[in-house]
């Protein structure tokens, strides 16, 4: 209990200094689809709902919680308590990061107390675990993973990652029926769990299992015999991952059809497991977005192939017999292996990806160094005096380790500077990434958002220097972030040039025609509108759109026709209700407008926009007290 104690106020406090400062940082990139626009989050129950009013441990497939439903459940209790106040969530994920730390510490000290070992760690498992466990917890690759709220899948999924080795570690240790019970049934209730957290935990069945080879059984087969209710219990997970993701929820951006060939992603990712791995040395620069152009020749890719091959052979080789380096190599490409071997196309490298990974690495950097120590400092002591002086080894690696930990958390506050913001933090990233499209993108977004207009048009003004191919793109959006500002002319001026570049551009037709009614010119909106439907005909809002230009000029009859399109295919459309209903008005048809306006209150309230229900109650309590008495 005293270590544990001890254990706790360290890692904790390590990781109070590092990341308490970040409790106000902004929602960013997925937290959008994951918190802001969520819908399954809104309320605790029921659980599941439906397709219409979804629960919490179903989230809709736009969202990047999509599959991951324990993930998604834990942000619907941050919604319940705090609503979109960010600390919460902020709160949450250092908790589970000081959380999986400790689960790091507690099992690396029982791994270094292995008979594998023979004793040569057992009077320095803890204080060895807890410096491993200290440099993982603020090491500055991490920053990504704990800051940015949607990446608790990765924590979580760590967290039960490292619960299902801790609880098998202790289901083959316990001594009575009843222990290996609990922690057989620990262990395989973390293994499911983690599975709804994030397609990564795939690997921790055959991590286990190679554990329990190369530590304990020294065979595969043996293992499998001795421990096979763990490893039926595993795949009790497998069946659950598989059931979470049949339908594909990531399947627009992941996968072998996803637009990036097999090969190229191959080849890249060597690339990407070098920089991974010098990231994990020399942690900087740190950006939230990596890209890189992708190899389509082997002779391009050649040094980076050539060295992972070396990588995977040594790997094998290691393994062949049951030795630790082997298993340690083996761990950190099984738990790479779905992110490398899968294409995906919108990210081709992330620093969260490491969050488990460099465990096995400050493992094998913190014990080898260890080991040499005591070889090294054990042989002057033997020529001086005849004996070995034991704890200098310790207070070395010790010494050695806290600097480091000290360099890791200055790096870290200097890093999440750059989250005090969305302005600074794809600002830090442009730094480095001054030509990246998408970087110059979000950081005009942004810059949008808060009030900039001005230069986020200079962002997009560099993006037509270096995508001449894509003008019509980039001049759409420079016209919406004028029409943003208030400067219509302009606006319109750029979604012409758009419509010029690209005549059956929809986007572009449906923003002129917003411009245009802007500026008083709903007449002239109208054929934008139309070409609009048009070419997109299932899009609802355009109806929308389409039916306030008629309604603006006298054609209400026909502005009905199309809010009902609308509803016709989005039946809990808010808008589409209360412009019917104040189309109706006009039309002095009071009880289909008070019909549409009851519908559009109980969506409001069904999908938690008191503010918005409120001003359809005032409006319709309005359109009564209207009405003329019988």
């Amino acid at each position: 209990m005293v270590l544990t104690a001890i254990a706790t106020t360290i890692l904790g406090g390590a990781v109070w200094f590092v990341y308490g400062r970040s409790l106000s940082a902004p929602l960013i990139y997925d937290d959008s689809n994951s918190v802001l626009y969520n819908p399954s989050i809104l309320h605790l129950w029921p659980l599941v709902g439906d397709a219409d009013h979804p629960g919490p441990l179903n989230p809709g497939p736009e969202s990047s919680t999509s599959g991951r439903p324990l993930v998604n459940l834990s942000l619907a209790v941050n919604y319940h308590f705090g609503g979109l106040n960010v600390a919460g969530y902020h709160l949450f994920n250092i908790a589970v990061h000081t959380v999986v730390a400790l689960l790091v510490w507690s099992t690396l000290a029982r791994v270094l107390r292995l008979s594998y070992f023979g004793g040569s760690f057992d009077q320095q498992a803890e204080p060895l675990a807890l410096l491993i466990a200290l440099m993982w917890a603020v090491h500055p690759l991490q920053t990504e993973t704990v800051t940015y709220i949607t990446q608790r899948t990765e924590l979580l999924m760590g967290a039960f990652y490292v619960a299902t080795l801790y609880g098998s570690l202790r289901y083959w240790a316990a001594t009575t029926p009843l222990g290996r019970r609990t922690w057989l049934s620990i262990s395989i209730i973390s293994c499911i769990a983690g599975m709804t957290c994030k397609e990564v935990m795939v690997s921790a069945p055959v991590v286990v299992l190679l554990f329990e080879r190369t530590f304990l059984t020294g065979s595969f087969r043996r293992a499998l015999a001795a421990s096979w209710p763990l490893y039926a219990g595993f795949l009790l997970g497998w069946v659950v991952l598989l059931a979470l993701n049949v339908n594909g929820p990531r399947a627009a951006t992941a996968g072998f059809h996803a637009g990036v060939p097999a090969v190229a992603w191959w080849l890249t990712q060597c690339k990407v497991l070098l920089m991974y791995l010098g990231l994990a040395v020399w942690p900087w620069p740190l950006v939230i977005h990596y890209e890189m152009a992708y190899f389509d020749t082997f002779s391009a890719a050649w040094p980076w192939l050539g060295a992972v091959a070396a990588l995977v052979v040594a790997t094998l080789t290691l393994n062949w017999r049951p030795t630790a380096v082997g298993f340690l190599f083996a761990s950190i490409l099984m738990i790479l292996a779905p992110t490398s071997l899968v294409p995906i196309a919108t990210e081709v490298a992330a620093e969260r990806r490491m969050y488990l990974p460099l465990v096995a690495i400050l493992v094998l950097a913190i014990m080898v160094g260890y080991r040499l120590l005591q070889r090294l400092v054990g042989r002057r002591r033997q020529d001086e005096t005849g004996t070995i002086d034991r704890p200098t080894p310790l207070l070395i690696t010790t010494g050695a380790c806290v600097l480091l930990a000290v360099g890791y958390m200055t790096v870290d506050v200097h890093r999440l500077s750059a989250y005090q913001n969305a302005v600074t933090l794809w600002q830090d990233t442009a730094t480095h990434l001054p030509d990246s499209p998408l970087v110059l993108m979000n950081l005009g977004l942004e810059l949008v958002n808060a009030g900039r207009p001005q230069e986020a048009i200079e962002q997009y003004e560099h993006l037509l220097r270096l995508e001449p191919d894509k003008r019509a793109p980039h001049l759409n959006n420079m016209g919406c972030i004028l029409l943003r500002a208030g400067r219509i002319p302009e606006a319109m001026t750029r979604f012409e040039e758009a419509l010029q570049e690209q005549p059956d551009f929809v986007e572009a037709h449906n923003n002129l025609g917003m411009a245009l009614v802007d500026a008083g010119r709903p007449q002239d909106a109208i054929p934008h509108f139309q070409a609009t439907l048009r070419l997109k005909p299932e899009y609802a809002a355009g109806h929308i759109n389409l039916g306030t230009a008629l309604a603006a000029v006298g054609r209400r009859e026909e502005a009905i026709e199309q809010f009902q399109q609308t509803l016709a295919r989005e039946p809990d459309s808010i808008d589409a209700q209360m412009y019917l209903a104040r189309t109706y008005a006009d039309l002095r048809r009071v009880d289909e407008a008070s019909a549409a306006a009851e519908q559009a209150l109980m969506l409001a309230r069904l999908k938690g926009r008191n503010e918005y229900a409120a001003q359809i109650h005032a409006w319709l309590t309005a359109l009564r007290a209207s009405r003329p008495p019988n």
